[in-house]
């Protein structure tokens, strides 16, 4: 009752032409007269029917709600996602280099690694300081990928 009486909405539905608080749209006692006049059987199916809608609300709330589950995306920027490409590349590198090819393609592999570690040890980053680790990971990103794609050409 008190939701019809503060909701303007409401007391329009229910047939009031403007808000006032000073008065309800009916008598409380109007909803028991209705609830006396509808059978048991009949309230018996609109509980059911509540409590079906609230099921399957609370399940679809279950399925879909991820706001407490954590999560472990790193961001398409982040210099580690880089790093962790260009770690895949080289392996992948370390699996196609044969023998008897000789000499293995220059990767820069420790510098890779020693630049990725002194960005991700500063805790903070200027746009300027993440824009230059960008760059230099996907640099040497390109290069092992480059020595890849000479190593599949090649029939390995």
């Amino acid at each position: 009752m008190l939701q019809i009486q503060e909701n303007p909405y409401l007391l329009y539905f229910c047939g009031n032409p403007r808000y006032d608080d000073s008065k309800l749209p009916f008598a409380p006692s109007l909803m028991t007269h209705f609830r006396k006049c509808l059978k048991p059987k009949a309230l018996g199916e609109i509980n059911e029917t509540n409590l079906r809608d609230v099921a399957k609300a609370e399940e679809k709330d279950k399925s879909i709600d991820a706001t407490c589950a954590q999560s472990n995306i790193r961001y398409p920027q982040d210099v580690s996602l880089l790093n962790s490409a260009m770690e895949n590349a080289e392996k992948l590198l370390d699996v196609l280099h044969d023998l008897a090819d000789g000499i293995k393609s220059r990767t820069y592999r420790k510098r890779a690694q020693k630049d990725s570690l002194k960005y991700s040890r500063n805790r903070k980053h200027t746009v300027k300081e993440t824009r230059e680790a960008i760059r230099k990971q996907l640099n040497y990103l390109k290069r092992d990928l480059e020595a890849v794609d000479a190593k599949l050409a090649l029939g390995k």
